[in-house]
Parts: C-alpha cells; sequence; structure tokens
C-alpha cells in the first residue's frame, strides 16, 4: 500500500509568537539527502514523535525523525502551555465502550502524562519555566455544581490532588469576578512548550537519536518487511512507523485523517505586567481553563506576561485580525488588563475528534499512530508516547485500550464534515450561553 502526504506549510520558521521570541536556540539543523535506514522512523517533531522516540531510544532503538518545518512547529510549540492531568473524554465513556477492565487501566494512566513529563524534566535537566497548579473554573451555577461532584468522584477515588473552591475561595487564586466556583489540581500545571519540545530534541540526540528539520515525508510505502517513507532528496527505509502529526496529519487516501478534524485557537501576550498587577490576576500563578465547549485558557509566564487563548474556529480560520477574539475575552475575564499593551498574537491548530477521546491505532503492521488529544495535548502526548513505545517493543496492553475504541469518520465527506462539525459546535456553545 502507498499514500502520498501533501505539504502542509508554506514557510518552515516558526510562526511569530511569545513562545519563539523567548528561546535560546543553538542547535544546528540538518536535512536529510539520501537513503537511510533505521528501527524506528517518526513523522513530526512534536510532542508525540519526540516523546515516543526517547522512550523508545532508552530502550536500545535506532531513532529517525522527521519534520517538515522545525522542532515544535506545530502545536507543541505554540499551544496554551497547559499540562492537564486525564483525557478529554471521560473514564465512564471508556466503561461504556470496552468494559470495567479498560475503564481501569485508563484510571490508573490519569496523572502519567503530566508525571512523564516531570520525570523527563528531572532525568535530563529540561528547562521548561514549570509551575504547579490548573483552576478548573464555572461560569455558572449548573457548571459549578457539575464541577464539586467531579471532584468528589475524585477525591472517592483518591484521584489526583484535587479542592473544590467556592466563590468566595476563588479570589485566593483568580483575580477575576466573572466565576462562582471551580477547582484546584494541584498535580496538574503549566510551563513553556517550545522551550520543553527543544529541551527533548536534544535529548533525543544525546541518546543517538536522528532529527532531520525541512525535511518533510512525500510519502510512504509499505514493502514486504519494511516501510518505505519518501522525501524530498532521499528516503528512509524502517521496520517500524510512527506518524506524529496531529492536526497537520494528511494521509491521502485513507481515512485515518478523517477522523480528526482541524480546531484553530489563538493566544495574545500581553507586556510583561508589574508584580502587584500580576498578583491581582492571579494569586496562586496557577493555570487556567473554563468549562465551556469552547473554552478561554489562560496563564502567567514566566516573566509575568498574561497569555490569554481561545479557541476560535473549526476546521479553517475565520476571517478576523489574530487576537482579537481573545483580546475581548480577556478583557471581559480581566477589565483591569484592559490597558496592558499586547506584544504577541498568534494560532495555530489541534486535533479533536468525534468522541472526544483521543486515538491510537495501526496502519496494517508496521505502522503507528497517536492523536485526537482535544485540547489536552501536553498532557496525552507524552501518555501516548510511553503507549506506542510500548506498543513497539510488543506490549500492546495499554495501546489496545485506545485502539479498541470505535474511531468514527466526521460526517459529510470531504466537502461537508467541516460546516456539518460548525453546526454541531454552535449547538453546544448555544448550551453555554443557556448555561448547561
Amino acid at each position: 500500500m502507498s499514500w502520498e502526504i501533501p505539504p502542509y506549510h508554506s514557510d518552515s520558521s516558526y510562526p511569530e509568537s511569545y513562545y519563539a521570541n523567548s528561546v535560546s536556540n543553538s542547535r544546528k539543523s540538518k536535512t536529510l539527502k539520501g537513503s537511510l535506514e533505521t528501527d524506528v522512523c517518526i513523522i513530526g517533531a512534536g510532542f508525540t514523535g519526540l516523546s515516543t522516540a526517547i522512550f523508545l531510544a532508552e530502550r536500545g532503538f535506532r531513532i529517525i525523525v522527521l519534520e517538515g518545518a522545525k522542532i515544535g512547529w506545530g502545536a507543541s510549540g505554540r499551544n496554551g502551555g497547559q499540562a492537564i492531568n486525564g483525557f478529554s473524554g471521560s473514564i465512564d465513556s471508556i466503561r461504556n465502550l470496552l468494559g470495567n477492565g479498560s475503564a481501569q487501566l485508563a484510571h490508573e494512566m490519569f496523572e502519567e502524562g503530566v508525571r512523564l513529563i516531570e520525570y523527563l524534566m528531572e532525568k535530563y535537566a529540561i528547562e521548561c519555566d514549570y509551575k504547579h497548579g490548573n483552576l478548573a473554573l464555572a461560569l455558572t451555577a449548573r457548571q459549578a455544581r457539575r464541577l464539586e461532584r467531579e471532584v468528589n468522584e475524585r477525591q472517592q477515588k483518591n484521584q489526583g490532588d484535587f479542592a473544590y473552591l467556592d466563590q468566595d475561595s476563588l479570589a485566593g487564586h483568580i483575580g477575576s469576578q466573572l466565576y462562582c466556583g471551580g477547582y484546584i489540581d494541584r498535580k496538574s500545571g503549566h510551563l513553556h512548550p517550545l522551550k520543553l519540545a527543544l529541551g527533548e530534541a536534544g535529548v533525543l540526540e544525546q541518546l543517538g537519536g536522528v532529527i532531520f528539520e525541512n525535511t518533510p515525508a512525500l510519502a510512504i510505502n509499505e514493502l514486504p518487511g519494511k516501510v518505505e517513507i519518501k522525501v524530498p532528496e532521499g528516503r528512509i527505509c524502517c521496520s517500524k512507523l510512527v506518524l506524529g502529526c496531529n492536526g497537520y496529519l494528511n494521509l491521502k487516501g485513507h481515512r485515518v485523517s478523517r477522523q480528526i478534524l482541524p480546531v484553530f485557537s489563538e493566544i495574545v501576550a500581553t507586556e510583561p505586567l508589574p508584580d502587584e498587577l500580576a498578583r491581582e490576576v492571579m494569586p496562586s500563578d496557577s493555570s487556567a481553563f473554563d468549562v465551556r465547549f469552547l473554552p478561554d485558557y489562560y496563564r502567567l509566564s514566566a516573566d509575568k506576561r498574561m497569555l490569554f487563548g481561545s479557541s476560535t474556529d473549526y476546521g479553517r480560520p475565520g476571517k478576523y485580525q489574530t487576537g482579537s477574539r481573545s483580546l475581548a475575552r480577556m478583557h471581559k475575564v480581566f477589565p483591569v488588563l484592559e490597558n496592558a499593551g499586547i506584544d504577541f498574537a498568534w494560532r495555530g491548530k489541534f486535533a479533536v475528534t468525534l468522541n472526544r477521546l483521543p486515538q491510537l491505532g495501526t496502519i496494517g503492521s508496521r505502522i503507528y499512530y497517536g492523536h485526537g488529544y482535544c485540547g489536552h495535548g501536553v498532557n496525552c502526548s507524552h501518555l501516548f508516547g510511553k503507549l506506542l513505545s510500548e506498543a513497539i517493543e510488543g506490549n500492546t496492553e495499554r495501546f489496545d485500550i485506545f485502539a479498541k475504541m470505535p474511531q468514527r469518520k466526521f460526517p459529510g465527506g470531504r466537502h461537508l464534515r467541516i460546516p456539518l462539525t460548525m453546526v454541531g459546535a454552535h449547538f453546544y456553545q448555544a448550551r453555554d450561553w443557556l448555561g448547561f
């Protein structure tokens, strides 16, 4: 079998963002010219690809990573930086689909993604501005009651380190009058995602892995006993291939590309805030998100900028100035920031799935994929990197929990799936407006 991979960008430089402007990257990138062989080839130098590569390299596998642009060029290097425990979908959804045994295994993985990030930071001395604490926030009484039930259930299951916060208690964590309740997850946190991606790339190279940037995969051929990946000036032959492309995956002619849909999100970064103002808006220096279908999410950076993001459009970016929606939302949440200068505004895309659960799977016997994190990519990509590495080594027990779940295509085919999905998104937004 063979599949073409259309190019996904026209410029390999990093998009203008606070993250790209606050890293020091002295590594020399290289492109692939010629033919190579390896044990495992990974397409995509984001968190899925890099974490999979590291966990395999630690076990002695020969690894080559292909990146069409630069390390962390996609969502991994320009996201909200929130490392939040758990999945976008619920453990109950997994129980309903696969039974109690699979649900229990998924429950045991609830905190693993964040713990894997901490393992890599500590073992390999990766500096990425990591801070503890994440807030989930309710804008309605109904949402607040739901969050309180969630905290009670997790405390009963001894899951994480959560505390419910009523409106008065929230004042110690966030300087906004918009919310009526929420919880703090002390075992989640936030970080500088591009620093983490570049740090992980350095770790992989220390372990003997090779990364080729500006080297897009153009086609994949599954041959007897191996997989061939064609690039502009060469090819790679490998025993196993991993697709770590997430929202940028486009495997022409295969249904896997239609199992996910890109969602565009944008972030604005203010100028560095005075210490007193930074303490006023985020007293506990946690990251935060609200629990609407298309949420606001925000945090303070290491140099005390407010990084404020919002999910905006399904399928394609809208025709409006980048950052305008996030800026309007930031002023609603924090009126005190109306006079704060904006130094950066950028956008990017992540992938959602129809059932809001992330996807693992195989194509044939030698090609693996992991994607569709639905806004939980920092955490889930590292968990999936571990599960992919286990499956390639031959232990598929945990991998199969996600691989066995139904992976439905978005309805509407090539031309209608985006309009139909937008109709669904508007339905859930209407529920938010009505207070559900």
